[in-house]
């Protein structure tokens, strides 16, 4: 797991499911870190060049950098401050 993982969701969760997220955070980085290079290869063998596959990753990032402003960030009451 990557140091700046982690830091990037700790705005967005309460302290309650920090140990969830860390886990969904740590489970994405793992697929990642399988799968990416099986692409890499993968498209390495298909057309005899490495380009095709950094161009992949390279629309992969695109494609995440243009889809994380349409998160909505929800600002939820702190759990000490609900009454039941």
């Amino acid at each position: 797991m990557q140091a700046g993982d982690l830091q990037l969701a700790s705005p967005v969760s309460s302290r309650r499911c920090r140990r969830g997220r860390d886990g969904v955070v740590n489970s994405v980085d793992n697929l990642g870190g399988f799968f990416g290079p099986y692409m890499i290869g993968w498209l390495r063998d298909a057309t005899g060049s490495f380009t095709a596959g950094l161009y992949a990753l390279a629309g992969m990032l695109a494609l995440a950098a243009l889809s994380a402003p349409l998160i909505k960030l929800v600002r939820r009451e702190p759990l000490s401050a609900v009454r039941t």
